[in-house]
């Protein structure tokens, strides 16, 4: 927990260097992240993203045909071209998300839960304020095999 400690406070001292009265809290939650728990989590997201693909195609080529059918007689109807536009633009999104979705399912090899993606830790210091008042922060850090720090997210405290 020292070199992590040791990078992090680095890290944020570069990152931020006017913080003022720092002093150390916490390192907490430490967890590994294997890349096969990366690529399932993954997944899961691209998964949500294309539920009911099927069914949203369906509607899209509904109101393709109601532009479709409106520009017929008005060439130049701005909602039409608008809806047109949008419509081909989730197709896009849509095919790029399969695309990643069937890369990202390709990837999975039993290996993969052994190789680590990257560690996590919550890690909390204090800080003054202009008005001397110490001010608790906590950042989701993520860290590489070596403890090198490669990002951190503030962590938003949960409200009662």
């Amino acid at each position: 927990m020292a070199v992590i400690r040791t990078n992090v406070e680095t890290y944020f001292k570069q990152k931020f260097p006017d913080l003022k009265g720092y002093e150390f809290v916490s390192i907490a939650d430490l967890d590994t992240v294997t890349a096969r728990d990366y690529l399932d989590r993954e997944i899961e997201i691209m998964t949500l993203a294309l539920s009911n693909k099927d069914e949203r195609l369906q509607k899209m080529e509904i109101a393709e045909a109601e532009a479709n059918k409106t520009l017929s007689s008005h060439p130049n109807d701005q909602v039409a071209l608008e809806t047109l536009k949008d419509i081909e633009h989730s197709r896009e999104s849509f095919r790029h998300k399969q695309h990643l979705m069937d890369s990202l399912t390709a990837e999975i090899k039993p290996e993969l839960n052994q190789t680590i993606k990257y560690i996590a830790v919550n890690y909390s210091y204090n800080t003054t304020n202009e008005d001397g008042a110490k001010t608790l922060n906590t950042y989701y850090v993520r860290l590489d095999k070596e403890l090198n720090v490669l990002n951190a997210a503030v962590v938003v405290p949960k409200r009662g």
